[in-house]
């Protein structure tokens, strides 16, 4: 019985497992974040704040999987014990109906997703403005931000490369200018 339902109903199993024991850690982290808060040290009671919403936001997205998948699994398992046995469990318009609910809730899944993402995540609201609306001012600090997060990483190597340029440079000043030398510099 558990053959073809077992892809959905282990997994789903597990997750709801390991959800409710992401819900209990976060208790514990929001303990241990009042009790940073009483010794006066916000910094880490920010940092751990940060990642409880992380957590939290994963806890939203899994639990929207779970709504999703748990009664694809019932219906399967109801359609593998309804085959095997033989059993007439339900007829073919209500296995039609079900069959269309699973799918609806399926197709609303999606969008919930999205919302939660949106709703929950800075980071994921900026990346989204600034890939589909270029024009925005979130875009533009989103693209500076990216800018300087490249920059502060690659800072050493050009100024590595700079100092070999203007050395190149000041050695290329002693010699007559040549095209390359005058297209280098133009670019």
């Amino acid at each position: 019985m558990l053959g073809a339902g077992g892809p959905h109903l282990v997994p789903c199993s597990a997750l709801v497992v390991l959800t409710a024991l992401l819900v209990n850690a976060m208790r514990r982290a929001q303990d241990r974040r009042q009790l940073l808060l009483k010794q006066n040290r916000r910094s880490e009671s920010r940092r751990l704040a940060e990642s409880n919403w992380t957590t939290l936001m994963l806890v939203a997205v899994v639990s929207v999987f779970l709504v999703v998948e748990l009664p694809l699994a019932v219906l399967l398992i109801l359609l593998i014990v309804s085959n095997t046995f033989e059993v007439a469990i339900f007829d073919d318009r209500a296995y039609e109906v079900a069959t269309l609910f699973v799918n609806m809730v399926i197709l609303l899944s999606y969008p919930f997703n999205f919302v939660i993402y949106c709703a929950m995540s800075r980071q994921f609201r900026s990346t989204f403005r600034g890939m589909f609306c270029p024009g925005s001012a979130s875009a533009a600090a989103s693209a500076a931000a990216a800018e300087n997060v490249e920059q502060t990483n690659y800072v050493t190597l050009v100024d590595n490369e700079r100092c070999d340029r203007q050395k190149l440079l000041q050695e290329q000043d002693k010699q007559p200018p040549t095209v390359e030398h005058t297209v280098e510099t133009h670019l």
